[in-house]
């Protein structure tokens, strides 16, 4: 779970006609220079090694066609929130980051592009209620951040043919703008396949949450795109949407839990684990289990190339009692 860094503006060479491809479909865009670093963190103590991995996330700018989506549900651990999906407005490229020049080439990265779009509150959707005192801790330090409102969903996406398979990627970043907290600049140095460069950070912007999209929808989807070209704005972050399809058969669960952490297991209809989730044990809060879940579902569907229905049960057990987590389709 990334915080993005605010880099200060600097010449960049832009580079225009760059193909991607992800969820939302296929558009040519140009990057332009790099606005935020994110890094990876560990929030609210749920993973203290997280600070030590070495591949992190670069946004540029990009001026791209309008891309516009609405009505999108986004579900992550913080809450659900209903969004409209308006433009790309950056672009998340995978990269080393180092304090001393200058880093290696990423080759090959491990994390997935995503192209990041801004968003804004659907009409009749409940405002967001800020989200305050969020404790992170990443290689510059501990914060505790308030988070305000989401700013931008980041779907995985197929940067110059890069890699085909991300855009049926699983994972997603919702980014949260947050109150700006007390930090100095800190020099870094980075390298991508647009470049190396020597980004100065200067203070922090958004927090990114690993997200699904879409619970519980039909994997397929339509949206607009207009031929008008936008000029590049300074969001970033990684707000990833992932478009998870849970199965509409009776025999999948969806399930929440306690405090006391759960432990998940996921398994295909055709026998063989799913590779992104194959058990979520108690080393966490348990709100995550409904997250968990529709990951887990999402895989199935879109990687493994099922259709609706054909994922098979998720058990969910509450790590205190030993029983199956509730339903919440069988609440109220």
């Amino acid at each position: 779970m990334p915080p993005a860094y605010v880099i200060k503006p600097k010449a960049f060479t832009a580079v225009p006609g760059v193909s991607v491809q992800d969820e939302l479909g296929q558009h040519t865009e140009t990057v332009r220079l790099p606005r935020r670093l994110c890094v990876p963190a560990d929030k609210r103590d749920e993973d203290p090694t997280a600070p030590a991995d070495l591949e992190h996330l670069i946004g540029h700018d990009v001026s791209a066609p309008n891309v516009r989506k609405p009505n999108q549900v986004v579900v992550n651990q913080l809450g659900t929130v209903t969004i409209d999906v308006i433009r790309p407005d950056v672009l998340l490229v995978p990269t080393l980051k180092t304090l001393n020049p200058p880093p290696p080439p990423l080759a090959p990265p491990a994390v997935d592009h995503f192209q990041c779009y801004k968003v804004k509150r659907s009409r009749g959707a409940a405002p967001f209620t800020k989200i305050v005192g969020v404790k992170v801790d990443d290689q510059f330090g501990t914060a505790m951040l308030d988070l305000l409102r989401p700013h931008l969903l980041c779907a995985p996406a197929n940067v110059q043919n890069g890699d085909p398979t991300e855009p049926g990627h699983p994972d997603h970043l919702l980014c949260y703008r947050m109150r700006n907290s007390g930090f100095r600049s800190v020099q870094t140095f980075t390298n991508t396949q647009f470049g190396a460069a020597d980004p100065l950070l200067v203070h922090r912007r958004e927090f990114c949450v690993p997200s699904v999209t879409n619970p519980g929808a039909p994997t397929t989807s339509t949206s607009t795109t207009t031929s008008s070209s936008t000029s590049s704005t300074t969001s970033s972050s990684t707000s990833s949407t992932t478009t998870s399809s849970t199965s509409s058969s009776s025999s999948t669960t969806l399930a929440t839990c306690g405090d006391t952490g759960a432990t998940i297991a996921c398994t295909c209809s055709d026998g063989s684990p799913c590779e992104s989730l194959a058990t979520f044990d108690c080393t966490g809060p348990t709100q995550f289990c409904f997250h968990k879940h529709a990951e887990c579902v999402s895989y199935c569907l879109n990687a493994k190339g099922a259709g609706p229905g054909d994922c098979e049960t998720v058990p969910c057990t509450d790590c205190a009692t030993q029983q199956p987590c509730e339903d919440p389709r069988e609440e109220g």
